[in-house]
């Protein structure tokens, strides 16, 4: 039992009602809250598009949709979520995602230790508060997260089982396989995922279809490109392109594309959740990252990997880290790529 908190727990919120990848960087915590209370349910308050693959890692016993459009509709809304909040009797509330209507309702539901942030105006609403400034970007994002137990002496060190425990369906993973199996005939195969939740500076789309290009040329690998329908537009150069590849962006949902993932050679892309995704699957991944430490792999990396796993531009000395110069992605050229992709599946 937990020294700090003399209160049993016998069930724990977690709420992080945000992107995928923000999600994703989250679990660490989930199973270091496990860990130190086995018994306890952990519910996860999270938004409708990441709910499945939630609802598919086995230390989550439970999920509690929050709409984020409507947080801000009025107080009757907190009233109604701290009211399913105080049925369900949670002794414990981790607020990674700091926002006043989520910690105002877990404080009118009375729970009895809520841990959160000690730098806004609201952090009287928390029992426990931890004092880190995310904006100086000392810490990667999984970082952060895992700090917040520290206030309840929980082990807040990164272990590298965490994504050991998502449990995907069988049936899904079979139907996955033939799939691929129709596409890429056994043979090895890479895929790109070109767009982007817009939250990162981007590597940009041409060089991803110069990059296809190369791979084509080598005829050593087969090419899938990812993405949401809504990106169809922006990718439209791309499929006028001429390249060859397959196409499943629109075609996967988050356990679909999770499957696929994990049975692909390597995964490239910009700063986005489903890179997150592919390296909670296992997968080999390349992403491209600006240097400015905002948005910088050292905030924002894909845990778990060494930093061949990302490419940044040449940075040059005599500017800062957040200079356009030292963030212009069109540094990162193709054929860098291109050698960074036969280092990486070479080793």
């Amino acid at each position: 039992m937990n020294f700090i908190l003399t209160h049993p727990i016998n069930k724990i919120l977690v709420l992080r009602p945000d992107r995928l990848g923000d999600i994703i960087l989250t679990l660490p915590v989930v199973r270091n809250l496990k860990e130190s209370f086995p018994e306890a349910g952990i519910t996860y308050l999270c938004t409708e598009y990441t709910s499945q693959i939630l609802d598919s890692y086995s230390l989550i016993s439970d999920l509690i949709i929050y709409d984020r459009e409507k947080e801000h509709k009025g107080f009757k809304k907190i009233l109604n979520l701290a009211h399913q909040l105080r049925e369900r009797n949670f002794d414990l509330a981790i607020h990674l995602l700091s926002r006043y209507p989520l910690a105002l309702a877990t404080y009118l539901a009375q729970i009895k230790y809520t841990v959160g942030t000690g730098f806004r105006w609201y952090s009287f609403l928390f029992t426990h508060r931890q004092y880190d400034h995310r904006k100086y970007n000392l810490y990667h994002e999984a970082e952060y997260n895992l700090r917040l137990l520290k206030k309840i002496g929980v082990n807040s060190n990164y272990n590298p089982d965490v994504y050991s425990y998502f449990n995907l369906p069988e049936a899904l993973i079979d139907s996955i396989q033939k799939i691929i199996t129709k596409e890429f005939k056994d043979r090895p195969f890479i895929i790109l995922h070109p767009g982007s939740g817009g939250s990162s500076i981007d590597w940009p789309l041409i060089n991803f279809i110069n990059l296809i290009k190369l791979l084509n040329e080598c005829g050593k690998y087969e090419v899938g490109v990812t993405g949401v329908t809504a990106e169809k537009e922006f990718l439209a150069p791309l499929y006028q392109a001429g390249v060859k590849f397959v196409d499943f962006v629109g075609a996967l949902n988050l356990n679909e594309l999770a499957v696929f993932l994990k049975n692909a050679d390597l995964f490239i892309s910009n700063s986005t959740g489903p890179l997150h995704l592919a390296a909670a699957m296992g997968t080999k991944v390349l992403g491209f990252y600006p240097n400015s430490p905002g948005v910088g792999p050292g905030r924002w990396g894909p845990i778990g990997y060494p930093a061949s796993s990302y490419l940044t531009p040449v940075i040059n000395q005599t500017k800062p880290l957040t200079d356009p110069i030292n963030n212009d992605m069109k540094k990162i050229t193709p054929e860098m790529v291109f050698d960074r992709i036969k280092e990486i599946l070479r080793g």
